[in-house]
């Protein structure tokens, strides 16, 4: 999931963009790291506390830009930081045996950003600073939504299959409630099983459900 968080924000990056000119349509992603990720999920009243910090994160990229009348150079640059996100995480019900999740007070801090591009000189680097530490914060807000949410919770996790004596069960699970306070998460659920062959029907083979 980081990695698609990272790899999400990176292809709506434009670093060329702050050469003065427009990126054309070769505008390639070099090379992508990151050192490491923390991650942590605080109960609160209500949701959860989501913060990550990404270290070392480096992005090198290449780009044709129109500078004027037409005419296009190559640019190379890269861009560093260790970007601090903290976020909302609303867990609910929803009413269909799942659970619905939205992210509410989204924040990005890119500590120690730096950039460069390659035979621009630093004062113009300087003017654009704010400008592309600013696209890169609401970039990573919209991966956070768009990419870490969906994969927070797999509905497939609902549907298990157990073995009991040596024969598969099929056991169906369907949240009702959710409840979040400073002591943790419980999650409330009904429960259905099925027995794929069944040899004697009974009230311990046939569905059962609550």
């Amino acid at each position: 999931t980081i990695t698609q968080l990272v790899s999400a924000f990176v292809a709506d990056l434009d670093l060329a963009a702050v050469a003065g000119g427009q990126a054309g349509g070769d505008f390639q992603i070099q090379e992508v790291r990151f050192d490491r990720i923390d991650l942590s999920l605080e109960p609160t009243d209500g949701a959860l506390n989501l913060n990550m910090k990404v270290w070392g994160l480096y992005i090198a990229i290449r780009a044709e830009v129109d500078i004027i009348f037409g005419i296009d150079i190559t640019v190379r640059g890269h861009m560093n930081a260790d970007p601090n996100i903290n976020a909302r995480l609303n867990l609910a019900a929803d009413g269909l045996g799942s659970m619905s999740l939205s992210i509410t007070g989204a924040q990005v801090q890119m500590d120690n950003f730096g950039y460069n591009i390659n035979n621009v000189p630093g004062e113009i680097e300087q003017w654009f600073e704010d400008t592309v530490v600013e696209a890169a914060e609401t970039l990573l807000t919209d991966a956070l939504n768009g990419v870490v949410v969906p994969n927070l919770f797999d509905p497939g996790a609902l549907n298990q299959e157990l073995d009991l004596l040596g024969k598969p069960i099929n056991m169906n699970l369907a949240i009702q409630t959710v409840d979040i306070d400073p002591s943790g998460m419980r999650i409330g659920m009904n429960s259905t099983a099925t027995a794929q062959n069944v040899v004697n029907f009974g009230k311990a083979v046939r569905q059962l459900g609550g």
